[in-house]
């Protein structure tokens, strides 16, 4: 069983009441909140600022010139970070999902929103690990490295 350790997460959302929302559902979860900016280029701008997130939650429509999916697609391919996406728009589902991304669709239940982040915290702490099963096999030295064979 892999164990999953607290994650700090930023949100990008430009309705304060859902950010407050999802702020509190996550602290009550045991998650660290980075940050919360109402738009792509403000977090774009700062996410080189300690401290790092592991995960983003991303609102789909923000204000801004950046919508949510361009600001989320540069974070994952720049930072290599997961984005849950959250949008209100079924049409924007179908699109994330042929796309591989992590929609989730508003309104949502704070258990569906803790089901969602638990799953993506799990596949955060499985990947750490097999980077670092990785990392520990590439140092183990290979006897049979420089031996001529006969």
């Amino acid at each position: 069983m892999i164990a999953t350790r607290a994650k700090n997460i930023l949100i990008v959302e430009d309705d304060q009441p859902i950010a407050e929302e999802l702020v509190h559902t996550l602290r009550k979860m045991g998650h660290g909140i980075t940050a919360v900016f109402a738009t792509g280029e403000e977090a774009l701008e700062n996410m080189t600022r300690p401290p790092c997130p592991d995960l983003v939650i991303m609102d789909v429509n923000l204000a801004g010139t950046l919508d949510g999916i361009e600001a989320g697609e540069r974070m994952e391919s720049q930072f290599k970070l997961p984005v849950i996406y959250i949008t209100g728009y079924p049409d924007k589902v179908s699109l994330l999902q042929k796309n591989g991304k992590f929609p989730l669709v508003k309104p949502f239940t704070s258990e569906k929103f803790k089901s969602v982040i638990d799953v993506i915290c799990y596949r955060i702490s499985a990947a750490d690990i097999d980077r670092k099963e990785s990392i520990s096999r590439d140092q183990i030295p290979n006897p049979n490295k420089n031996k001529i064979p006969t």
